[in-house]
């Protein structure tokens, strides 16, 4: 299974020798962890391009943080995957969200669904021993973001690794990269 990931042209000499940082963002979708597409219900490659593109663009400053991006491959040992894009995967989900929802209840209440989520995800992947998670999302593209439209049908299948160690560092390698406008 090949995973891609989209980013900075500049980060990929950091990526190679020091492997990927884990995202820690409170509203992470999957929870902690490093973000890559993967083959499922569209273009992997298409969806990491999209992504890289897209992150270039600061709100505040109404630029460019990047003006390259790069796709980035990746080797990953998914021998402890939790796989919520098959119905046996949505079934275990939907079963350990009820019962770990009373045990979870006091970090969630009263924070943002986006926050909710990525506790939850956390608590699953730390409950089921996986050091990979993949579901299928709905993330804006660049045009959707633009025009400030939104779906609730998944576009993308998304793999969150919540253990580095897993990328075989020595298969990273560049697939595509370009520029951002």
């Amino acid at each position: 299974m090949n995973f891609y990931h989209g980013t900075d042209y500049q980060k990929i000499h950091s990526i190679k020798a020091n492997n990927f940082y884990p995202s820690e963002n409170p509203d992470d979708w999957l929870g902690k962890g490093v973000y890559f597409f993967t083959e499922g219900i569209s273009c992997p490659i298409e969806n990491a391009e999209e992504w890289a593109k897209a992150s270039a663009y600061c709100k505040k400053t109404r630029a460019n943080k990047y003006t390259n991006f790069v796709i980035l491959m990746a080797t990953i040992d998914t021998s402890k995957i939790f796989d919520t894009t098959t119905n046996d995967g949505l079934v275990v989900f939907n079963k350990l969200r009820k019962e770990t929802y009373e045990k979870i209840m006091p970090l969630i209440t009263r924070k943002p669904a986006n926050v909710q989520n990525k506790i939850l995800w956390d608590l699953m992947a730390e409950l089921l021993e996986s050091d990979v998670v993949i579901h299928n999302l709905y993330i804006k593209s660049i045009f959707e973001r633009k025009n400030q439209v939104s779906s609730n049908v998944p576009n993308c299948t998304v793999a969150c690794v919540k253990n580095v160690s897993i990328i075989k560092l020595d298969s990273i390698q560049e697939v595509r990269s370009g520029l951002v406008a």
